[in-house]
């Protein structure tokens, strides 16, 4: 008599019967500690896609995007005639930032009006910099999304913490 082998299911969220409302990632080979909720979790498929880029990979990606918006935005200033002031185009590169960044804003997780914070001095370093470290980590995310986002996400596990994939 011949027995056939056990084939373990694909990757993916499966309820562990605990009836608690969680629901734990099989890795394709053994559980994870990974557990969301069910209502997280939407059906079907985990999409696969690129591994999430490594931290110095991210950094440098978020370095090089940040300078060269920036940069951009000075050149546009320095268009003849196109200055908003009228002996420097801070004026028009703010204005160039704060568009550029409200478009990559959204892809990010933040509002439209969000993009003001460009327009604060020294806060806009920073908001800058971080839609940047945002952008350098897509198609993957490790920040917690926006509730209206949450239907075209899916949660998937990665060394130790939850990142979310676009369906």
């Amino acid at each position: 008599m011949s027995s056939e082998p056990v084939v373990p299911p694909p990757p993916g969220w499966y309820d562990p019967g605990t009836n608690s409302g969680e629901l734990r990632y099989w890795d394709g080979g053994q559980w994870t500690d990974d557990t969301a909720a069910a209502t997280e979790v939407a059906a079907g498929p985990v999409p696969v896609g690129r591994k999430p880029r490594g931290v110095m990979l991210r950094a440098l990606l978020t370095l090089l995007l940040w300078i060269g918006i920036w940069w951009s935005g000075a050149q546009v200033a320095l268009i003849p005639g196109a200055s908003m002031a009228s002996d420097s185009g801070s004026g028009l590169t703010a204005l160039y930032v704060l568009v550029v960044y409200g478009a990559l804003g959204r892809l990010v997780s933040y509002r439209r009006r969000d993009c003001f914070f460009v327009l604060i001095p020294f806060w806009n370093i920073f908001w800058t910099l971080r839609i940047a470290w945002r952008i350098a980590f897509l198609p993957c995310r490790d920040w917690k999304p926006r509730p209206d986002e949450l239907k075209d996400l899916v949660p998937v596990p990665h060394a130790g913490s939850r990142v979310y994939v676009r369906r």
